[in-house]
């Protein structure tokens, strides 16, 4: 019951204080690498910006937005709670779920948190859920590609996330389809820069 408390708890600090930026204080450029998209040709962190500005075709930017944060927020706050609650925890588990790095962070620091890193953390999360679980990882697959093609920093947890497929004895095929668009996603730094050279 604790832990339900502080997740919501965590969710509607973050969401409340987000809407201020967004709404009462007009300070819109702390979003504004949410909204980087494929407008002016293909960027290697504009998947997700992408999608957002289809969204805006439709509704308000800044309730797109926030939308947004609240499904990963709270996709975030279920999976923690699953395995927090289905699985037995040791005292480092705790300590690093209530530590200032982690969760609380995005509440110390609210200007600071919400980067496009968290969908890369919301994948990882529901990739070892799932294995767990030995459900199909189609979708938080699909979700961590988003998220690397989203935002560079993410490609860092794909060792861990094919680490864990490999322990978990996922089929082959299934890795192999996992890893080639994070081949892309890297040489895309080579094909599509104008002086053919590498870049993050």
């Amino acid at each position: 019951a604790d832990l339900l408390i502080y997740l919501i708890s965590w969710v509607t600090i973050i969401l409340l204080e987000h809407q201020k930026l967004l709404f009462s204080k007009l300070e819109f450029y702390h979003f504004k690498l949410w909204l980087i998209n494929y407008s002016q040709g293909y960027n290697r962190r504009g998947l997700i910006g992408q999608i957002i500005y289809f969204f805006g075709k439709f509704f308000d930017l800044r309730h797109v937005l926030l939308f947004f944060f609240l499904l990963i927020l709270s996709g975030i706050s279920i999976y923690i709670y699953k395995i927090f609650t289905e699985n037995k925890q040791n005292i480092l588990s705790y300590f690093l779920l209530f530590s200032p790095a982690f969760l609380s962070f995005h509440m110390l620091d609210i200007r600071g948190s919400m980067r496009k890193e968290i969908l890369g953390f919301l994948a990882y999360l529901m990739l070892l859920y799932f294995i767990e679980k030995k459900k199909n990882i189609f979708f938080p697959s699909a979700l961590y590609i988003i998220a690397v093609f989203s935002h560079p920093a993410n490609i860092f947890i794909a060792p861990f996330a094919i680490g864990l497929m490999i322990k978990n004895k996922i089929n082959n095929k299934k890795i192999i389809l996992f890893t080639i668009p994070l081949l892309f996603y890297l040489f895309s730094g080579v094909l599509y820069s104008p002086t053919n050279s590498f870049q993050v």
